[in-house]
């Protein structure tokens, strides 16, 4: 099933599923499709930091140990940093205000996430022009 669903493929849906459910919880105001939406929201999400610590040292190999404590630091200080700024939000601006601050951090997510992978596909067409030209 991984040859099939890539890391890049199952972040781009991961990320992709929970912003298309963010939008929707914000916008259909009904509880069953509250409900539902947050079933779906709870699947996309559930596999983000663990296919993301994986994919991050797949791709970049040589620097394995620093990745996976930049993403476990930066992780934990989300985990610290972010409910913090959420519920200060929902105090200040309300919850509707709040889910859209958290639909624009996915959102930054899967912009970085488009960045890395724009990046390391040029760099690998780079490599593989560069070994052809050498033959």
């Amino acid at each position: 099933m991984i040859r099939i669903v890539t890391y890049e493929r199952y972040l781009f849906g991961s990320i992709g599923g929970t912003i298309v459910s963010l939008v929707l919880f914000i916008v259909l105001k009904e509880a069953v499709a509250g409900y539902i939406l947050l079933g779906f929201l709870g699947l996309a999400m559930s596999g983000i930091y663990s296919i993301t610590m994986v994919y991050a040292n797949h791709t970049f190999t040589e620097s394995a140990r620093i990745v996976t404590s930049l993403i476990t630091g930066f992780s934990g200080l989300g985990g610290a940093v972010f409910p913090a700024l959420i519920g200060f939000t929902m105090d200040v601006s309300g919850i509707t205000s709040a889910l859209w601050y958290i639909t624009a951090f996915a959102c930054l997510y899967l912009l970085a996430l488009c960045i890395i992978f724009f990046v390391q596909r040029d760099a690998k067409q780079k490599a593989n022009n560069h070994l052809e030209a050498m033959k």
